[in-house]
């Protein structure tokens, strides 16, 4: 499954992206602003265990990536 949302950024620039998911749930900020959001079954699923990020067939750098496991704050 691909879904693909549309963002500017400038080219030369770094940018700050944020992913998020909580079971079957996906939200993304970019450079701390809402950018996309997905309800799916497959982002919950229990053995899931694959990230992939990719610029659209276009040239890009990623630097910095940190990956963990949280718990969901509570009311």
């Amino acid at each position: 499954m691909t879904f693909t949302y549309p963002a500017t950024v400038e080219s030369g620039q770094w940018h700050t992206l944020l992913v998020e998911t909580v079971g079957e749930e996906m939200r993304v900020a970019l450079d701390g602003k809402p950018a996309a959001y997905l309800k799916s079954s497959g982002i919950g699923h229990a053995t899931k265990s694959k990230i992939e990020l990719g610029v659209a067939g276009k040239d890009g750098y990623f630097d910095d990536i940190k990956v963990w496991n949280a718990e969901p704050a509570k009311p």
